[in-house]
């Protein structure tokens, strides 16, 4: 499992320090996915060291 994927893991952070700038226990990315995956859809991410990240979900079009 490569890094970016390790995000979506609950209480997972990728900077762990007492001295990070923002708060947060490692839930919001893990149940942000299993809202969407409830819904059949698919939450993915993009990202640049240094650039910052670039979140996407689909969702399918039921009729």
């Amino acid at each position: 499992m490569d890094e970016q994927e390790k995000i979506f893991d609950r209480l997972y952070q990728m900077d762990s320090s007492t001295s990070r700038v923002y708060g947060g226990i490692g839930m919001g990315l893990a149940i942000a996915k299993t809202i969407v995956e409830g819904f059949d859809g698919k939450l993915t991410v993009s990202s640049e060291p240094g650039e910052g990240s670039s979140f996407c979900f689909t969702l399918p079009i039921y009729e």
